[in-house]
């Protein structure tokens, strides 16, 4: 049952990845489940001038219509970040 919960988590992980992946090209992702839910953070140039409510507006239209309301529901929280604003040396250390 444990191997079950596991590879349940690694996949919702790995769906969310991909689709924010064909989403956000370029992007740097770290998608991360550490307990029931999934977390992570996009630093993205695409996000650069805009505000944190439209960034957020636009991922989440995007992960409304890509998985199904059981997998929106086990999303914690996702940052929008635009390069700027994450430099480049704190992002090689986020896990």
């Amino acid at each position: 049952m444990a191997r079950l919960t596991q590879a349940h988590k690694n996949g919702l992980r790995q769906k969310i990845r991909r689709v924010l992946k064909q989403e956000f090209p370029k992007a740097d992702i770290t998608i991360d489940r550490p307990g029931s839910k999934v977390t992570g953070l996009i630093v993205w140039q695409g996000f650069d001038g805009l505000e944190q409510i439209d960034r957020q507006s636009h991922l989440w239209k995007i992960l409304r219509s890509r998985l199904s309301p059981d997998e929106q529901f086990k999303i914690a929280a996702i940052l929008t970040m635009a390069p700027v604003e994450w430099p480049r040396k704190t992002r090689s250390k986020h896990p």
